[in-house]
């Protein structure tokens, strides 16, 4: 993918004319290569920047306009590799703050690629969407830290009150127990 949108040809066949909120293009990250990516906050028309939210890395950066093209549609066989997800316990708009977000991005080891374990333990409906609270556990040192606890612990950021989730999703929590963590590595941010 980023052989072809190297090309300055075919990025010219690929240029955007609008930049919507939800489109999914493909975009240069910071790193000089080109991944897919979802616009979320298309700016004014003379901001040079948009912001984009890589679907298969969680990553999100402000990218020159120059360098969000239209996605070749096989560039969307496979399916995306990020997942939204929330982070369970924590208030989501007292999480919203730049100190909140590097803290966890550190407490999670972001873009270093090490194992946390992930659990899943209710849902935030958006939409049509159910978008899941895991529980994150550090347990690469010799003892297992609460991602969210520590923040909490910190103070940056608050307790949430209570997960919600529909009928049929608390059907499938039922069956969550101490086996159901998985081995993932995760590289989101809050």
């Amino acid at each position: 993918m980023s052989e072809y949108y190297e090309s300055p040809e075919n990025r010219e066949s690929h240029t955007l004319t609008s930049f919507e909120t939800g489109k999914v293009v493909a975009a240069k990250f910071n790193d000089g290569m080109w991944y897919r990516g979802k616009i979320i906050d298309p700016e004014e028309e003379e901001q040079t920047k948009i912001s984009v939210f890589f679907v298969d890395f969680g990553d999100t950066d402000d990218v020159e306009r120059s360098f969000v093209c239209e996605l070749r549609t096989d560039f969307l066989m496979l399916g995306f590799q990020a997942l939204e997800c929330y982070l369970a316990d924590v208030d989501i708009e007292s999480a919203d703050n730049k100190e909140a977000t590097d803290v966890f991005e550190s407490l999670s080891y972001a873009a270093q690629w090490k194992p946390l374990m992930v659990r899943v333990i209710g849902y935030r409906r958006e939409g049509n969407e159910s978008i899941p609270y895991v529980k994150v556990i550090d347990t690469n040192g010799s003892q297992d830290v609460d991602i969210a606890e520590e923040m909490i612990k910190r103070g940056l950021v608050k307790r949430q009150k209570e997960v919600t989730s529909s009928k049929s999703e608390e059907t499938c929590l039922d069956t969550l127990d101490n086996s159901d963590l998985e081995d993932l590595t995760l590289d989101n941010s809050i």
